[in-house]
């Protein structure tokens, strides 16, 4: 298929000036100056080889070669325009995607919570949680003293004050009292990853001998609390929001719990959208604590 060099606003304006049957309307209506209506419109007389319209007293008349070209020329711009409209309907349709790793438990469930409202105010965003860090995650979620990465920079999301999770049934089992000594506390199974073990640990200073610690996940903790394999490290906001009768708090003592800090941790810097729902998730977090 060949092209000629027709310009398509030459076309535009001739429709313009067929309908109006004048230059200065047309020209307002394009938004150019009367003498570059005129020139487009002896432009493309030149190109077509005819004359399109004869000069009159207020105005212009359009000739037999111009009545002939108008209904073919106007059907083709319309068509022109609503396939512009289409396709600028579909980019409007193409939704923003954010890609998340969320690993705290308080997290999880805060988000959770407020996926319906960041929806209603933001439908054209697309949510998606991944387990694995890759090149296409916008942020990851998780308690500061477990996110280790320096790379990356973060964002408190919100905090808490710890607690230390059981079920009824392990209490039952080891005959735990109301509150323990740190040295029963030691001996018993921990479940969490032991890089925010060791930093609880660090931060309180206590001076215990290495143990060992299951390492799972924040999300799993809870699970493997609720089926008796040990203690959980969470919050006692988390706790409180859960209200799971068979998950119980236990007290140790002359160990004071640091708070649980949860942050949004990330390295390439974070898009619009990413922004608009980790602003509105701190937000909500604050108005749920209240």
């Amino acid at each position: 298929m060949e092209f000629t060099n027709t310009n398509l606003n030459l076309y535009k304006t001739f429709v313009l000036v067929y309908e109006t049957k004048n230059l200065t309307r047309a020209s307002e209506l394009l938004k150019i100056t009367r003498t570059g209506i005129g020139q487009n419109i002896k432009e493309l007389s030149k190109q077509l080889g005819v004359t399109l319209f004869i000069p009159q007293q207020r105005g212009v008349e359009p000739t037999s070669e111009a009545d002939t070209l108008y209904p073919t020329i106007k059907k083709a711009i319309e068509s022109i325009i609503e396939t512009e409209g289409i396709l600028c309907s579909l980019k409007d349709k193409k939704l923003d995607v954010v890609r998340m790793v969320v690993v705290s438990s308080l997290a999880d469930f805060y988000i959770k919570q407020y996926i319906k409202e960041f929806y209603s105010k933001y439908p054209k965003i697309q949510l998606e949680f991944s387990k694995q860090v890759d090149s296409k995650t916008d942020f990851v979620i998780d308690l500061e003293s477990s996110f280790q990465d320096k790379s990356f920079k973060t964002i408190e999301l919100f905090n808490g004050h710890g607690a230390f999770i059981v079920s009824k049934e392990f209490v039952k089992k080891h005959g735990l009292a109301k509150e323990i000594t740190l040295n029963e506390f030691l001996r018993l199974p921990l479940i969490a990853r032991a890089g925010a073990w060791q930093e609880f640990i660090r931060q309180s200073g206590v001076n215990a001998n290495p143990f060992v610690t299951k390492t799972a996940s924040s999300e799993a903790t809870h699970l493997m609390v609720k089926n008796s394999l040990g203690v959980g490290l969470s919050s006692k906001d988390l706790l409180e929001k859960l209200s799971d009768k068979n998950i119980v708090e236990i007290k140790v003592k002359d160990l004071k719990m640091p708070y649980v800090k949860i942050v949004c941790a990330y390295q390439k810097e974070l898009s619009q959208s990413a922004k608009k729902f980790i602003d509105g998730l701190i937000q909500y977090c604050s108005l749920s604590a209240k």
